[in-house]
């Protein structure tokens, strides 16, 4: 600690190394490459010294990739959305769905977000995505209105990087409108992620905002951030997705029941929707059914299908309702066939 005007300060520091001549034997590069290993320095915890390493470099490279792919497919229209339901636990009924994004390759193999994840982190790009994904599901949602289909909701993903952008409610809100969707038929996802790092003010006033134009918030992968009880006090929540990793072990772990068990109980003192995620067997849906879960997705019900699927798979979804779920199951309805997956 040193003193100044009277206060104490405390100071600490993150460190990036390079040497010469093994990482680099000019200085634009040892700069380059102790920048990168600053950086790695600081999302480790900050307050370290990193040396540089070759991986640093290759995972710089990658990312740029992933930037780069993103941005062509953004350019060429390859951005495609993908629609997973949403099931009532109690029912069997549709609800809604979850838009999903994929991408069509120069091959023409439809790719997943997974491949392209470090441009979620780039404004510019991320912003791009946003905006296409979010025309392009409210023309399905247009055409699917249009044959007098129920589709319920449907939910969209929002990245950290959108709601930093300035405006992200409000250009929302014009493309809702000159598509005429109301609030109540779309349901905006974030993670608490989106709390992270710099930002965070417009980041709220985004949220504020999506609030007051009435439309749903939902809080996903809950349960694995760093302060989600402080979140959900703050935030104007309507709806909790339990994250899959406590799904995949609900029938096999008690641990895991007793903690899914405890957050179906937090999310309806709290007047909230709870969604689990990642259901992808029958008893795992009885289960969460027993433990009055509301609603629930996932490869049991259906895998993710482009929109002109979306007819076939909610008419199957009428014909079980019709026969009662509980008799039906889904996959043996069909809704799980090849001909309805990606």
């Amino acid at each position: 600690p040193f003193f100044a005007a009277g206060r104490s300060l405390e100071c600490r520091v993150s460190i990036g190394v390079a040497a010469f001549p093994d990482d680099g034997r000019v200085a634009t590069e040892l700069l380059r490459h102790a920048d990168l290993a600053l950086y790695r320095a600081k999302s480790l915890g900050r307050g370290r010294m990193q040396m540089f390493e070759q991986s640093l470099l290759e995972d710089m490279q990658e990312r740029v990739a992933m930037i780069n792919r993103a941005r062509t497919a953004v350019r060429d229209g390859t951005i495609i959305s993908y629609y997973q339901p949403k099931v009532s636990l109690q029912t069997g009924e549709l609800v809604g769905f979850e838009a999903l994004l994929r991408w069509r390759d120069g091959c023409g193999t439809i790719r997943s977000p997974a491949e392209i994840y470090a441009a979620f982190d780039d404004h510019d790009v991320a912003d791009m995505i946003g905006q296409t994904m979010t025309a392009q599901v409210f023309a399905d949602m247009t055409a699917w209105r249009a044959r007098g289909l129920p589709v319920g909701h449907v939910a969209i993903n929002v990245s950290s990087a959108e709601l930093r952008r300035e405006r992200f409610a409000g250009r929302l809100v014009e493309t809702m409108e000159r598509f005429s969707v109301q609030p109540d038929a779309i349901e905006i996802e974030i993670t608490e992620g989106v709390f992270l790092g710099a930002g965070s003010d417009t980041v709220r006033r985004s949220i504020d905002e999506l609030h007051m134009c009435r439309i749903p918030l939902a809080l996903d992968d809950f349960g694995t951030g760093f302060a989600s009880l402080s979140h959900l006090r703050s935030l104007p929540v309507s709806t909790l997705k339990i994250d899959r990793s406590f799904v995949s072990g609900v029938t096999a772990r008690e641990s895991d029941a007793a903690i899914v068990s405890a957050l179906i109980t937090l999310g309806r003192a709290l007047n909230m929707k709870v969604v689990a995620e990642g259901v992808e067997e029958a008893d795992q849906a009885v289960k969460l059914r027993e433990l009055g879960c509301d609603y629930a997705q996932g490869f049991y019900f259906a895998r993710p299908v482009p929109s002109d699927k979306i007819p076939a798979l909610i008419h199957e979804n009428h014909a079980i309702v019709t026969l009662g779920w509980r008799t039906a199951s889904w996959s043996s309805r069909g809704l799980r066939n090849d001909s309805l997956t990606a």
